[in-house]
């Protein structure tokens, strides 16, 4: 996995391929994510499957610190578009 986040030129694409590889998440599933659905203290993502049902996927610290940063920057992303 570390080979794949080095090659990735930004850190949405870091972010997104570290968490697919510790969660098991499907890219439709990170891509329906909030930042509420995030459990930063339990280092799970809450994914809300078909019929209503929620699993947690876990991720590791590495992960998570790529995930707050990316969460961190998003604000400044939107604003910068606006």
């Amino acid at each position: 996995m570390e080979y794949l986040v080095a090659q990735a030129d930004n850190l949405r694409d870091k972010t997104i391929i570290a968490v697919l590889s510790d969660s098991g998440m499907r890219l439709k599933e990170i891509g329906n994510m909030k930042v509420s659905d995030i459990d930063w203290e339990s280092m799970t993502i809450a994914i809300w499957g078909e019929g209503s049902k929620q699993r947690r996927a876990p991720f590791t610290a590495k992960s998570g610190d790529l995930l707050m940063h990316f969460v961190e920057v998003l604000p400044l992303i939107f604003t910068a578009l606006a």
